[in-house]
């Protein structure tokens, strides 16, 4: 299986989706991981073909993360501009041969699969959930 991790956010979001690609490449899938420039090296480094999401950066180095104003902030500076960069990353994707295992700050994975038909899986933040029923 073909699977696109695409992930969203900071440091502690991106880390788990190296691990769980690393135990889907033991598995013999093909993996590739899709995130901020930020992480870049960071993900080649541990061997996974990366894609660069637009022009989203990431969430590092703030303590606004945590104040009062926090979900103001990730929801502007990377949840709305993230959706069209999401989205035209996983419909350019052969939805035969592809998957996508996305963040569930990935909005734009979801419209695709509304719209197109992408096969999904949505990576909550306890659980996963497969949204694509054979």
């Amino acid at each position: 299986m073909n699977l696109m991790l695409v992930s969203l956010g900071t440091f502690g979001d991106v880390f788990p989706f190296v691990g769980l690609g690393r135990a889907l490449q033991r598995r013999g899938h093909v993996v590739h991981i899709a995130s901020h420039e930020q992480f870049r090296a960071f993900i080649e480094g541990a061997g996974f073909a990366f894609h660069q999401l637009g022009r989203v950066n990431a969430l590092t180095g703030s303590a606004d993360l945590y104040g009062p104003r926090a979900i103001e902030r990730i929801t502007e500076d990377v949840l709305v501009p993230a959706i069209s960069p999401v989205y035209d990353l996983v419909t350019g994707l052969d939805r035969d041969r592809w998957t996508v295992l996305a963040h569930f700050f990935c909005y734009g994975a979801r419209l695709s699969q509304e719209r197109n038909g992408t096969r999904l899986i949505d990576r909550k933040s306890t659980r996963l959930n497969s949204s694509h029923a054979n």
